[in-house]
C-alpha cells in the first residue's frame, strides 16, 4: 500500500503508485493552475503598500501646507506690526514698537526681524550730549506690562522724534539748542528679568531710532523676608514699601544729579559722549504714561524753574485736569499742594537735601 496527498491536502490509499510519483499531466494541472491563480488574482501584500504609501504622502503633503500658511499669516501679520501701530502710520523715527523677548518662537522671530530692520534702515546720528542736561529718570520694580506701556509712550512722545524724521545730524553742525528729556536713566530697583528685557528693546529702539542714550542703573534691593510678607494687608496699614520707595528714589537720584549713573552702565552698542552733571530733572514711574505735549511743558517752564527759587517743581499731572473743571487747557497754575506723577526738579532742589 502506498500513500500520496492530493490538491486539497487529504491523504488517500493508492495501490499501484509509490507515494513520491505524481503523473506528468498532474504535474502540468497543477503548475497552470498556480499560475492562473497568480495572475487572476492581485497580491494582498503589495496592495497594502501602496495604499500605505499613498497616506503617508497625503499626509506629508498636508503637513506642508499647512507649514506654508501659518508661516504666511505669521509673516502678513510682522510686516503690519512694523508698518504701522494700532493702525497708525508712523514716522521714520518711530518704526515700530519694541517687541520684547518672551522665550516664545514667535516673539523671538519678530526680535531678529526687528533687529534686522534697524540695520537696513541705518542707524540715527548720536544727538549732541552736551545738550543733555534734563534727563528722565524713570523708576521701576517689577510690573513690566506696565513699564512697557509707560516706556512706549515716553519714546512715542519724545522731542528727538521730530530731528529723526528731519533727518537732523547734530554732529555736522545743525544747532538743535537743548534737549529736554535726554538722556535716558532707568532705576530699577531689584533684577527682574522681565523689567530687563524691556530696557533692553527700549535701549536699541532710544539709541538707535533717536541717537538718545539710555542708561540703567540697578538698585538693590534685600530679598524679602515670606514671613514679614504674609503679615502685610496693605500699603495703608504698613510703612515699608513707603520706605523702601523712598530709599530708591533718593539712591536714584543722587546717582543722577551726580553723574554716576552715566558711569555705572557702559552696556551701548555705539560710543556715547558722557553727558554733562544735570540742571534739572524730569522724574517717570513705571505705570505713568505721560500725553504728547508733556516735554513742550517741561521745556516750556525749565527757565521759570530755574530762575524763580520759589519753586519746588513743575509737574504734568493736575487731579483736577479735566474737561468740566477746566476753562482754560492753557493756563498754568501755581499750587502749595505737590502733585508729583510726572514733574522736574532742578538742581538746588537736590542740593538742598541733607
Amino acid at each position: 500500500m502506498f500513500r500520496r496527498r492530493n490538491y486539497s491536502g487529504n491523504a488517500h490509499e493508492h495501490e499501484d503508485e509509490p507515494s513520491d510519483f505524481i503523473p506528468i499531466h498532474q504535474i502540468r494541472n497543477h503548475t497552470n493552475t498556480k499560475n492562473d491563480a497568480s495572475m487572476s488574482k492581485p497580491s494582498l501584500f503589495a496592495y497594502r503598500y501602496v495604499t500605505k504609501g499613498i497616506i503617508i504622502f497625503r499626509s506629508v503633503v498636508a503637513v506642508v501646507i499647512l507649514l506654508c500658511i501659518l508661516w504666511g499669516c505669521l509673516i502678513i501679520k510682522i510686516v503690519r506690526d512694523i508698518s504701522n501701530d494700532y493702525g497708525n502710520v508712523l514716522p521714520r523715527g518711530l518704526i515700530a514698537r519694541p517687541k520684547i523677548e518672551r522665550h516664545r518662537f514667535g516673539d523671538r522671530l519678530r526680535q531678529r526681524i526687528k533687529k534686522l530692520e534697524l540695520k537696513l534702515e541705518g542707524r540715527s546720528p548720536m544727538l549732541d550730549t552736551d545738550q543733555m542736561e534734563s534727563p528722565v529718570l524713570v523708576f521701576t520694580f517689577k510690573r513690566a506690562d506696565y513699564f512697557e506701556r509707560a516706556m512706549w509712550k515716553l519714546y512715542q512722545n519724545h522731542p528727538a522724534q521730530k530731528y529723526a524724521s528731519q533727518n537732523i545730524n547734530t554732529q555736522q553742525g545743525h544747532d538743535i539748542g537743548r534737549i529736554v528729556g535726554a538722556p535716558i536713566i532707568i532705576s530699577q530697583d531689584g533684577d527682574d528679568p522681565e523689567v530687563k528685557a524691556v530696557i533692553e528693546s527700549y535701549r536699541e529702539a532710544f539709541e538707535i531710532n533717536l541717537g538718545v542714550p539710555l542708561y540703567r542703573i540697578e538698585h538693590y534691593r534685600p530679598p524679602e523676608d515670606k514671613q514679614e510678607k504674609s503679615h502685610v494687608e496693605s500699603w495703608d496699614t504698613d510703612p515699608k514699601p513707603y520706605q523702601d520707595l523712598a530709599r530708591h528714589y533718593g539712591w536714584a537720584l543722587e546717582q543722577t544729579f551726580t553723574g554716576v549713573a552715566y558711569d555705572l552702565d557702559a552696556q551701548h552698542d555705539r560710543h556715547i559722549s558722557k553727558p554733562p552733571l544735570p540742571k534739572r530733572v524730569i522724574i517717570l514711574e513705571e505705570d505713568i504714561e505721560i500725553a504728547t505735549d508733556f516735554f513742550s511743558l517741561m521745556n516750556a517752564t525749565a527757565d521759570i524753574l530755574d530762575s524763580d527759587d520759589t519753586l519746588l517743581a513743575v509737574s504734568g499731572y493736575n487731579d483736577n485736569g479735566k474737561t468740566q473743571h477746566v476753562a482754560d487747557p492753557k493756563r498754568l497754575v501755581r499750587s502749595d499742594f505737590f502733585p508729583g506723577l510726572g514733574w522736574m526738579m532742578p538742581r538746588r532742589g537736590w542740593d538742598g537735601v541733607d
